[in-house]
C-alpha cells in the first residue's frame, strides 16, 4: 500500500522529516496546563476517589503524549519539561506492585468485572500500560529527552511491558487472531477490546524502531497483526458505520462508551500509520469507523453511549477530540467536539461529568484525556515518529 495515499486519506499526518510551523497554543490546552502540577503532573484527584489525590499511571502518559506534541509544534520548554517530568515519572514507577515485571496500572484496588477477584493497587492493566508506553514513545519522538541513555531506558521499559505481556501468554488466542487479557491475571483475560486495540498500536511502533533488535521488532509486527486481525473480525457494521462491542464473542455486551470507541479506532489507525501489515484492511474500513465514532453526537449534545442519552464523560469527549483531530481534521465533528468541553467547566476546574455528584477536582485522569485532544485540536501537522 502507499503509505503517502493512506495518511492523506486519514487527512492529518504530514510526511515524515517535514518541518512541522511553530504555533500558538490555545487559551483552553493553557487552562487546563495551568491546574496540573509541572513537577508530579499525573498526581491528583479521579472521581474514583474524589476526596483523595494520587498518582495516575495513565494521567502520566497522556500527559506526557500532549506535551511532548506541544514541544514539538511550539519549542515551549514549559512543554519539554512537563513531558519529560512525565516519562522519568514512569520510568521510575514502572513496577509499583514490586511482582518484578514492568506494567502500569491504577492506584487503588479495583474488581475489574465485579467478580469477587479484586486486583491490588498497581496491578498491571492493558490500557493503563498501553497509554503509558505511548506517552514514553511521544516524548523519545518528538525530541524532548537530550540524554541518550535515558531514551535509551525509555524505550527499554515499553520493550519490558510488551515483553511481559507476549513471554508471559497474558492473551487469548482464536481462529481469527489474538486478544491480549484486560489485565495481567487470568480473571480478567475476558476479551475487552479497546485495550488490545491500543496496545497493537504500541507494539507497531516498537516493530519499527531502529533501536529495537531486528527479531524484537519481527516479533512485535506478528503480535500486532494478529490483534488487528482479530479486531476486525469482531467489527460490526450497521447503518453505515463500524462499531465494537465492549466484549469480543458476545452478542450481548454493549456497545462501547465514547472513550472506549475512541481508543479502538486510534489502535488501529496508529498500527496503520505505522505500516501494519493489514493497513489495507483498515484503509478500506476508515470511513465507517469515522461515522461510528460521529454517533456519540445527538444534535447538540454528546452522549456517551450511542443507544442513550447520557451525556458523554470528559474522557470520552478528549479521546473523540484527540483521534477527530489527529486522523479526520476536516470534518465538523472536531469543532462540535470542542464546543463541547465548556459543559464541563465550572468554579472547582473541568469535571468528569456534568453536574457530577462527587466533584473530583481536576479529576486528573479525565482532564489528561481532554489535554490531549485540545493540543490535538490546536495542530493538523503531525509527524509520526516512533
Amino acid at each position: 500500500m502507499n503509505r503517502r495515499a493512506f495518511l492523506l486519506t486519514c487527512g492529518s499526518l504530514s510526511l515524515v522529516g517535514c518541518q512541522a510551523p511553530r504555533r500558538s497554543t490555545s487559551p483552553l490546552y493553557l487552562n487546563l496546563i495551568e491546574d496540573i502540577n509541572e513537577e508530579r503532573p499525573g498526581y491528583g484527584y479521579d472521581s474514583f476517589l474524589p476526596q483523595e489525590r494520587r498518582h495516575y499511571p495513565m494521567a502520566y502518559g497522556l500527559i506526557a503524549s500532549a506535551e511532548a506534541l506541544r514541544y514539538e509544534q511550539t519549542g515551549a520548554e514549559a512543554a519539554k519539561r512537563f513531558a519529560t517530568t512525565a516519562a522519568k515519572w514512569l520510568l521510575e514507577n514502572r513496577d509499583l506492585d514490586h511482582d518484578n515485571r514492568v506494567g502500569w496500572g491504577l492506584p487503588f484496588a479495583w474488581d475489574a468485572f465485579q467478580d469477587g477477584s479484586t486486583n491490588s493497587p498497581h496491578h498491571t492493566y492493558t490500557i493503563t500500560s498501553a497509554l503509558a508506553a505511548r506517552g514514553i514513545l511521544d516524548v523519545v519522538s518528538k525530541g524532548c529527552i537530550d540524554d541518550p541513555q535515558t531514551r535509551k531506558s525509555l524505550i527499554r521499559q515499553v520493550e519490558n511491558v510488551a515483553d511481559y505481556l507476549i513471554v508471559e501468554g497474558k492473551y487469548n488466542e482464536y481462529p481469527e487472531g489474538i486478544c491480549f487479557w484486560y489485565s495481567a491475571t487470568k480473571e480478567d483475560s475476558a476479551p475487552v477490546l479497546n485495550p488490545t486495540a491500543m496496545f497493537a498500536g504500541v507494539l507497531q511502533r516498537l516493530g519499527t524502531h531502529t533501536s529495537v533488535n531486528t527479531d524484537k521488532r519481527e516479533k512485535y509486527r506478528a503480535f500486532a497483526d494478529q490483534v488487528v486481525s482479530y479486531l476486525l473480525s469482531e467489527a460490526i457494521v450497521e447503518d453505515g458505520s463500524m462499531l465494537w462491542r465492549y466484549v469480543g464473542g458476545d452478542s450481548t455486551s454493549a456497545y462501547n462508551d465514547g472513550v472506549r470507541a475512541a481508543y479502538i479506532v486510534d489502535g488501529l489507525l496508529r498500527y496503520a500509520e505505522f505500516d501494519g501489515l493489514l493497513a489495507d484492511d483498515i484503509e478500506s474500513d476508515v470511513e465507517q469507523m469515522r461515522i461510528g465514532l460521529e454517533r456519540f453526537r445527538d444534535g447538540g449534545k454528546l452522549r456517551q453511549f450511542i443507544s442513550l442519552a447520557q451525556p458523554a464523560r470528559v474522557w470520552g469527549l478528549g479521546h473523540l477530540l484527540y483521534v477527530f483531530n489527529r486522523y479526520f481534521p476536516d470534518h465538523d465533528y472536531s469543532n462540535f467536539l470542542l464546543s463541547k468541553a465548556r459543559d464541563y467547566s465550572d468554579e472547582f476546574g473541568f469535571q468528569p461529568r456534568q453536574d457530577p455528584p462527587s466533584r473530583g477536582f481536576g479529576a486528573i485522569r479525565h482532564t489528561a484525556h481532554l489535554l490531549n485532544g485540545v493540543i490535538a485540536a490546536d495542530t493538523n501537522d503531525f509527524s509520526p515518529g516512533v
